[in-house]
């Protein structure tokens, strides 16, 4: 009985701590697009040059070849795979309202 009950506060106490992780990796990705997207105001008010790779991401986009568009992004720019499906999201997006 004495056994059970440690591992259920074992499991209690993980729990606990794996939702706390999760909540403040949750914040990270938000606090990072967030200054990504400062950063590209940033680039645009001071006349930078775009990234030549997205040129590449909106050729794949416009063929229909969105995840192959996601694979590229996540090579050029270091992108998890959710990362990679936001930009490209975005960038499809942007492509359709401009």
């Amino acid at each position: 009985m004495e056994l059970t009950l440690q591992g259920g506060l074992a499991f209690l106490v993980l729990f606990f701590l794996l939702l706390g992780m999760l909540s403040k990796l949750k914040q990270m990705e938000q606090r990072m697009s967030s200054m990504n997207q400062r950063l590209e105001q940033l680039a645009e008010y001071m006349g930078l040059p775009e990234n030549p790779e997205i040129d590449k991401l909106r050729i794949l986009i416009e063929e229909g070849k969105d995840i192959e568009a996601v694979k590229e992004a996540r090579k050029a720019f270091g992108f998890s795979l959710v990362e990679g499906k936001r930009y490209i999201d975005s960038l499809k997006a942007s492509m359709n309202s401009g």
